[in-house]
Order: structure tokens, then C-alpha cells, then sequence
């Protein structure tokens, strides 16, 4: 066997696509994770808008229900207590429009009890207000939102019963 001489010779071509297929992949992981971050702060804005319009239109109900209670509270402590049914409408509309800042800034309730589209129902000595459908709205940018609600509270000559 000393006249058989064997040759191992590496193919060192083989070694270019393998170190094209790595730069290849490290330039998609790259690509890919650019792409994540992009997307991600986008709709992180889009977020934040939504965010806001569902606080303020929150805040919004909220400040009503409470704006609403105080103006049926007021009313009932300043109404004739022998002519409570006959005045106390007038009492209560006078008493809203005082508070209305007129500026629509809080949907239609304002809107509702100057055009008195509510009702007063009574049983038993104790008295319902409804307002059905008052609505409040909020835009940020091109986004808006509007949410509808009822509102009712009970009360009787001396005061409020049940709150919102």
C-alpha cells in the first residue's frame, strides 16, 4: 500500500452559500424585528386615542348622572310642598337651565328637559323621573364615539329615594 496515495481534498466552495444563507437569515431576523417595533408604536397611538375617547365619554355619564341628581335633589327641596305635582316640572327646568352651560358640551340632557321629553311618573307617594335616550359624544382626531343611556331617579316630597 505504499504505492496507493489517497487525496482528501475539501470542497471549499461549499462554504459560500453556507455563509450567504446565514447573512440572508440574520437580514430577515432584522427586517422582522423592525417590522414589530413599526407596527407596535402604530397602534400604540390608535390605542391611546381610544383610550382617551372612552375616558371622556365615561366622565361625561358620570358628571350627568351626578349633574342630574343634584338638579332633582334641588328641586324637590325647593318646590311647594302643597303644590308639589302642579310646580315641581317648572322648578326642575329652571333649576337645569341655570346649570346648562349651552354649549352642547354634554350630549342632549340639557336638551331633553328644556324640550321636557322626559316623564314624572308617580305611585304610592313616590315619584319616577325618566329621561330616556340622553346621549354624550367625544372625537380625538378622525375617532368618535357616542354612547346612549337612560336616566332615572326616585324621590318623594322630602327628598330622593333611590339614586341613579
Amino acid at each position: 500500500m505504499e504505492g496507493v496515495r489517497m487525496e482528501l481534498r475539501m470542497n471549499k466552495r461549499g462554504h459560500i452559500p453556507t455563509i450567504m444563507l446565514f447573512f440572508g437569515a440574520l437580514i430577515l431576523v432584522i427586517v422582522t424585528l423592525f417590522s414589530f417595533t413599526n407596527v407596535k408604536n402604530e397602534l400604540g397611538g390608535e390605542s391611546e386615542d381610544f383610550n382617551i375617547l372612552v375616558q371622556e365619554i365615561d366622565f361625561k355619564k358620570k358628571y350627568i348622572s351626578a349633574v342630574f341628581e343634584k338638579i332633582v335633589e334641588e328641586a324637590v327641596e325647593s318646590t311647594d310642598k302643597l303644590k308639589f305635582e302642579e310646580s315641581f316640572s317648572v322648578t326642575f327646568e329652571k333649576i337645569s337651565d341655570r346649570r346648562d352651560p349651552k354649549d352642547g358640551s354634554f350630549g342632549n340632557f340639557f336638551g331633553r328637559i328644556r324640550n321636557e321629553k322626559y316623564t314624572i311618573n308617580k305611585e304610592n307617594g313616590i315619584y319616577t323621573l325618566t329621561i330616556e335616550d340622553v346621549f354624550v359624544s367625544s372625537n380625538v382626531e378622525k375617532n368618535e364615539m357616542k354612547r346612549t343611556f337612560p336616566l332615572s331617579i326616585r324621590f318623594n316630597k322630602e327628598g330622593l329615594i333611590q339614586r341613579n
